[in-house]
């Protein structure tokens, strides 16, 4: 019997010892904060063209009507848009990162040409400089200027000894004054991406600051930051001709963003300025050793590269990234992030 009344008491208190800790973390899980939604706003094209950005956003659904009376086209998650934030710390410096993304997916993608129904726009892209595949030195197959509604739909050579000089970015240093960029740039400003096949846009930046640290409505935060991704995307295929695919449009991820401000408007409202003016804007020298501040943006694609195996004379096919061709520009953004 007092074996069994043990026996009754031990599984007594390891009820009560669960109870405990159930009610602990129903209670912890009470404590911890709301899992917060986020938004963005992109000044529309009136609006971009007062504030000198180059990225707009277009009214969804019908990007040649009339702009929205708030000056912003708001993009909200679902289906199509993905909206999100979260931090990182450098583990190094203890140095907070807050990381902002927005992704559009293209709704038309096999059904039209057209624009989708969520869009974004580029407005007076000043490219200067180019690099090439071939200038830059680059070995192996590589093909150009494969844009929709290009003069040249299979592109051209950008392969040593290929049509550098009907590219004509005339070395690294652009000694002549190039504009071989001319036909990424035409793409870049057709109205409304993504579109004509291309997959999705992406925008993904941080700040080197912790937004949350930002008094509401005092002094904004100017630093430094990153972009990691302003990409018009089409494919991430092998393509063994450089050809049978449109190529992507990409940002020069490696250069860090100095004209940053950060200001928070509300207690859930951040407006983020990105101001990569150029030189001959006034923008002050580079601090990085760069002749001033621009986003470099690059013609891209994966090379199919015939490679042998071994000793067995078979052969297989690789995959070589290319940067086809490359231009600067000054570029200006703003954005304004609210979490509900």
């Amino acid at each position: 019997m007092k074996r069994f009344g043990k026996l009754k008491l031990f599984g007594l208190v390891a009820f009560l010892t669960a109870a405990l800790i159930f009610v602990g973390i129903d209670y912890l899980e009470g404590k911890k904060p709301p899992k917060w939604e986020w938004k963005v706003g992109i000044p529309d094209e009136t609006q971009a063209e007062t504030d000198e950005c180059n990225l707009y956003g277009n009214p969804h659904g019908n990007p040649l009507g009339t702009p929205e009376s708030s000056g912003y086209i708001t993009y909200e998650k679902n289906d199509f848009v993905d909206v999100e934030y979260w931090t990182s710390e450098d583990k190094d410096t203890g140095e907070i990162h807050s990381i902002f993304s927005l992704k559009i997916e293209n709704t038309e993608k096999g059904l039209s040409d057209g624009p989708g129904y969520y869009s974004i726009g580029f407005r007076y892209l000043q490219f200067i400089g180019c690099k090439s595949y071939c200038f830059l030195g680059g070995e192996g197959l590589c093909r150009s200027w494969v844009f929709p509604n290009s003069l040249y739909p299979g592109g051209v050579d950008c392969s040593a000894g290929g049509n550098c000089e009907l590219i004509n970015c005339c070395g690294p240093t652009n000694e002549c004054g190039s504009d071989g960029y001319w036909v990424m740039k035409e793409f870049m400003e057709t109205p409304a991406h993504p579109r004509n096949g291309y997959d999705h846009f992406s925008l993904r930046f941080w700040v080197n600051t912790d937004i949350e640290a930002l008094d509401i409505g005092g002094e904004s935060w100017e630093g430094e930051g990153y972009m990691w991704r302003l990409n018009i995307w089409n494919t991430s295929d092998i393509l063994l001709t450089g050809s049978e695919k449109y190529h992507n449009i990409e940002p020069q991820w490696s250069v860090p963003l100095e004209g940053v401000e950060v200001y928070r408007s509300g207690e859930n409202e951040w407006i983020i300025t990105v101001d990569q003016c150029g030189v001959e804007d006034g923008c002050p020298p580079s601090q990085h050793g760069h002749s001033g501040r621009y986003i470099a943006f690059w013609e891209t694609y994966y090379q199919g590269i015939e490679k042998q195996k071994g000793k067995s004379g078979k052969t297989y096919i690789d995959s070589e990234y290319r940067r086809a061709l490359g231009a600067a520009t000054p570029f200006k953004f703003i954005t304004k992030w609210t979490r509900y």
